[in-house]
């Protein structure tokens, strides 16, 4: 009797440590090291696409006149509007490479995007008729076009470009700053 305890112990110690074993096996499991797809990164800044970085309002006036002989055929106004020029980057067209340690994300440069008149800003001064050339909606649409060549010669683009590939930057950054600590630990460069 003594010896069938003593088997019947054993081999229940036996699966019991059986079991054991095979209990931590399933909780072991080996620690991957976290990857990442440089496709994936890309895809994942072509999804900002046409990011506005930064954008400039600006209060410009317009002389428009037409014809050459006064009350007959020269009709003439001046036009106040306000403008908004927005500047960005596609990022459509960024590159990522990717080495042991670094993510390299070079960006295009930034580029004006928009330039738009407010239509509700438009303030009409010093309006001339002529007898024989009313103004119609066409001298409008010309005024417009003339505000909106305004705008581009007026506005420092240069600064306005600046400020977005600035921005631009600061955005990616932030966008990537996750990989940058544990458990990936990648050195983040941005061209």
């Amino acid at each position: 009797m003594k010896v069938i305890t003593k088997s019947l112990l054993f081999i229940l110690g036996g699966l019991m440590l059986l079991g054991i074993g095979f209990y931590g096996g399933l909780q072991y499991r080996p620690v991957e090291e976290p990857s990442i797809d440089v496709a994936a990164l890309e895809a994942q800044i072509a999804d900002c696409s046409d990011l506005t970085t930064a954008k400039l309002s600006y209060t410009g006036f317009v002389s428009y006149e037409e014809g050459d002989i006064p009350l007959l055929t020269k009709k003439a106004f001046s036009m106040k509007y306000v403008a908004e020029a927005r500047a960005g980057v596609d990022l459509s067209k960024a590159k990522v490479t990717l080495s042991e340690d670094t993510i390299k994300v070079k960006l295009p440069k930034a580029e004006t995007q928009v330039i738009a008149i407010d239509p509700n800003s438009l303030e009409f001064f010093d309006e001339k008729r002529a007898l024989f050339n009313w103004q119609d909606r066409a001298d409008s649409a010309t005024a417009l076009e003339a505000a909106e060549a305004d705008v581009e010669d007026k506005i420092d683009q240069t600064a306005l470009i600046e400020e977005a590939n600035k921005q631009a930057h600061l955005v990616i950054e932030e966008l990537l700053a996750p990989f940058t600590v544990e458990p990936y630990n990648y050195n983040l460069v941005v061209e």
